[in-house]
């Protein structure tokens, strides 16, 4: 059975599901506080979310926008100087829920077990994306419940989910650059 060919049914409280299949695994859509999410939301198949890895770079889109790991560690000014040049882009704006659940889903396909810099930094009202545009307060987001110091901000893995804290910029890790579709 095709995954997108699946019926999806209800449990009466607003949440779907896609039951699993020998190639489709089960699929939550449903509440929007990401910390609150089971396990299995984040499930999906890398077909779906267009997740690739190619080269040892894994690949994936979402929300118009595409999204790629480093294969080299670096700080945070070099990995942005690397995106910017390489592909025309930034580092990862995971600005909504969708850019969060397909970068978790894209990770965890491949289980990935790095640490990867992300384009939100602190600023001085508060924390900004790459691109200018600050934090959305009415958001709940995927804050890791240690806080390293640091004014630069980093996705790892914590307790099976995909977390977020703030780490000291320069320090070196891998990196997940965003960009448009067509480079």
């Amino acid at each position: 059975m095709d995954c997108a060919k699946q019926t999806i049914s209800t449990d009466g409280l607003g949440f779907f599901y896609k039951f699993k299949t020998k190639r489709c695994m089960t699929f939550r859509e449903g509440p929007k506080s990401l910390e609150k999410m089971p396990e299995y939301y984040w499930l999906n198949t890398a077909k779906e979310n267009h997740c690739s890895n190619s080269s040892g770079l894994i690949k994936w889109k979402s929300d118009g926008r595409c999204f790629v790991t480093s294969q080299n560690e670096a700080s945070v000014d070099d990995a942005t100087t690397i995106c910017r040049n390489l592909y025309k882009g930034t580092l990862a704006v995971l600005s909504n829920a969708q850019r969060i659940r397909d970068m978790n889903v894209c990770l965890k396909t491949y289980d990935v077990e790095d640490e990867y810099w992300i384009g939100l930094k602190v600023g001085r009202k508060g924390n900004v994306w790459a691109n200018g545009k600050p934090i959305d307060k009415n958001t709940v987001w995927p804050w890791a419940s240690t806080r390293r110091g640091g004014k630069c901000y980093l996705a790892h893995k914590y307790s099976a989910r995909w977390k977020w804290a703030n780490q000291a910029c320069p320090t070196s890790i891998f990196f997940i650059c965003d960009h448009p579709c067509n480079t």
